[in-house]
């Protein structure tokens, strides 16, 4: 009851504060765990092998887009339910979501334990790197079922009230993987089995923890006392339907590096295609800090959509775009006037060419941080109020349809800048129509307030 306060009257800037700074802080960790592997893997394994784990990614990007479709679906269903104190709907969606994460990894897993050499050479691994993917896939697959549970658990603590424990676990998730891979590979030399191993038991560690928290919460809170969740096909629907804009932008992410590589390979060959791998990693940690802070302020918007409280809806969005502009406006400077010297920390001296392209796409892109994070909110934000379809059109936009045809037309005209120009382009004609979706939700809504 005292969540529910909070969130109902409490002042909205600190409330802001106590969801997407732990969400923010946990997204970073969670995407680290396959920076930490790849350091790991290629300095004490070897290149082959790196490639090898990198080949394997895709297999598991599947699993884990599908995680994250349920687990943010049941988070805005639980947040929708505890504002409307429909108690029994909550648990409802906690269940039929952790059935639905737990059914799906559990047939990932047979079918990928079946056959690890096959699916190694489907990914793509033949030659010298089949041992290597396949060994890493044997390590971590036996995992997949509460590695998956793991991501949902995450999120249901932050419905539940308790983003500071789940950012904690999170932490504590990726620690213990960094740790485990070190030992297992320098001390036990089990090679990418042990990388997939540790990576597996991490999660299987934090899975635990945050199941034991999620259970203790729903029993111990009274409200939850007597309340009997079931399993509902038509929840299951509502999940599906309203996480679905996050599993169209973890799928277009990848189109969109599949397009933006073969693009840098007919302009600017393998030298284009390094610097943007360079690029990537130098935004990578802007965007999943706006990303964190978007997915965390999930869980006070649903509560105060289901609550009827649209004014302190309006009022939370503002507050995340002005926190995600400032983030953004951080991040175009450092690239900017800091972009050369973070570069040269991926790249030596022999690298010269590489690093000019980096220097310029950095910048180049960096003009996107202006935006995006205003995007990424609107997405958020229509989730959080159960309008799965508007979310999907601003996921789509910007993740997948301005990209490709940006990248389909300004290379002619501009080379190889107009490729990176494809990215900040995209997210102004976004934010043009997410404004609009907006204004027009915002509109509709005002009779409700003024009665």
């Amino acid at each position: 009851m005292k969540t529910e306060k909070l969130l109902k009257t409490g002042e909205m800037g600190p409330l802001i504060a106590k969801y997407a700074v732990p969400g923010a802080v946990g997204l970073v960790f969670f995407s680290l765990q396959s920076v930490i592997d790849g350091i790991i893997v290629g300095r004490l394994i070897g290149t082959d092998a790196l490639a090898g784990v990198s080949i394997a990614a895709p297999a598991y990007a599947v699993l884990t887009s599908a995680a994250i479709v349920v687990s943010i679906g049941t988070q805005a269903q639980m947040g929708i339910s505890l504002g409307r104190r429909d108690y029994a709907k909550t648990k409802s969606a906690l269940k039929t979501g952790l059935m639905a994460v737990a059914a799906f990894s559990a047939l990932f897993c047979a079918i990928i334990l079946a056959f690890p050499s096959a699916t190694a050479k489907m990914l793509g691994a033949d030659g010298a790197l089949e041992p290597y993917c396949a060994s890493y896939i044997e390590g971590m697959t036996p995992f997949v079922v509460p590695a998956a549970c793991f991501y949902f658990f995450d999120y249901a603590l932050k419905a539940l009230g308790r983003p500071r424990l789940a950012m904690g676990i999170m932490v504590g998730s990726v620690l213990m993987n960094a740790a485990l891979s070190v030992l297992f590979v320098a001390e036990f030399g089990m090679g990418t089995f042990g990388v997939g191993a540790a990576t597996g038991i991490s999660l299987l560690a934090g899975g635990a923890a945050a199941g034991f928290a999620v259970l203790r919460r729903t029993r111990r809170a009274k409200k939850f006392q007597g309340k009997t969740g079931r399993f509902s096909f038509r929840l299951l629907g509502r999940i599906l339907y309203n996480g679905s804009s996050e599993g169209v932008s973890e799928m277009a992410m990848g189109i969109t590096l599949f397009l933006f590589n073969i693009t840098l390979l007919k302009y600017a060959g393998d030298d284009g295609v390094a610097a943007f791998a360079v690029i990537n990693y130098v935004i990578f940690l802007g965007t999943s800090i706006i990303l964190g802070v978007s997915d965390g302020v999930i869980p006070v918007i649903s509560f105060n959509h289901g609550a009827g409280l649209w004014d302190r809806v309006c009022l939370a969005a503002k507050i995340a775009i002005k926190s995600n502009f400032i983030i953004g406006c951080v991040f175009l400077a450092v690239l900017w006037f800091g972009g050369d010297a973070i570069i040269s920390l991926f790249l030596d001296g022999s690298e010269g060419k590489v690093a000019e392209i980096a220097v310029m796409g950095a910048k180049i892109m960096g003009f996107a941080f202006l935006l995006n994070g205003f995007n990424i909110l609107s997405s958020s934000l229509f989730t959080a109020i159960d309008n799965a379809k508007l979310s999907l059109i601003i996921a789509f936009l910007r993740g997948f349809a301005f990209i490709a045809a940006g990248i389909a037309v300004l290379p002619e005209f501009f080379g190889v800048a107009g490729i990176f120009m494809t990215v900040p382009i995209a997210e102004l004609l976004t934010a043009a129509i997410a404004a609009m979706l907006l204004k027009r939700e915002a509109l509709k809504r005002r009779p409700l307030i003024a009665a």
